[in-house]
């Protein structure tokens, strides 16, 4: 698995996001979806930010990036009823491929003067969904396509020009980044969180 970790704010995410879908035409799927919502990708920023401003704040946001650069499958989606609230979640390596997207964000009624560490990740193979729906199909893995792994490799390059390093030195030593809008809190007294682990 390749994985970056990396502390951001709401406009480093719109930037980071705008690079994704100007450079890759990526399609944005939230990893979780609630009651009879159409289940679609996020194509532009306008819609990006619809779901970011209207996204229930005690739920992890959590993305699952398609591209026609590299996709070959849909994103499977699972039902569940919880507290009597229909939601679909995203099965996490079924279909795609898909880079998957975990920002990080300050929650000052939460945490004052914290921001939370989040990640991007990939996998080196996925599985083929299509056996989901269609029992006699055979279940196979999907290997990561080139295009994606150069993708990963770009998408690390921006966010590299875009932010510092920081660390977390204890037993072990953890690195991040942190952009430019996040660090600019930073210097105004908010501290870089990864559970109880302190960046700096």
């Amino acid at each position: 698995m390749a994985d970056l970790k990396i502390f951001m704010v709401h406009e480093d995410f719109i930037d980071l996001c705008t690079f994704m879908i100007e450079k890759f035409q990526a399609e944005f799927f939230p990893e979780t979806v609630f009651g009879n919502s159409i289940i679609s990708g996020l194509k532009t920023i306008e819609e990006i930010k619809f779901h970011l401003y209207n996204f229930p704040p005690d739920y992890s946001l959590s993305f699952f990036i398609t591209s026609p650069l590299w996709t070959i499958e849909p994103i499977y989606y699972t039902r569940i009823e919880k507290e009597g609230i229909e939601q679909y979640f995203v099965l996490q390596r079924y279909g795609g491929p898909s880079i998957h997207f975990i920002p990080s964000f300050s929650f000052p009624k939460i945490h004052t003067k914290k921001i939370i560490i989040g990640m991007i990740s990939d996998y080196s193979y996925y599985i083929s969904g299509s056996f989901l729906n269609t029992k006699d199909k055979e279940y196979k893995t999907i290997n990561r396509p080139p295009s994606m792994k150069n993708a990963f490799t770009e998408i690390k390059k921006y966010i590299n020009q875009k932010s510092k390093k920081v660390t977390y030195k204890g037993k072990t030593t953890k690195t991040a980044r942190v952009l430019q809008n996040a660090q600019n809190l930073v210097e105004k007294g908010y501290n870089l969180y990864e559970g109880e682990l302190k960046y700096q």
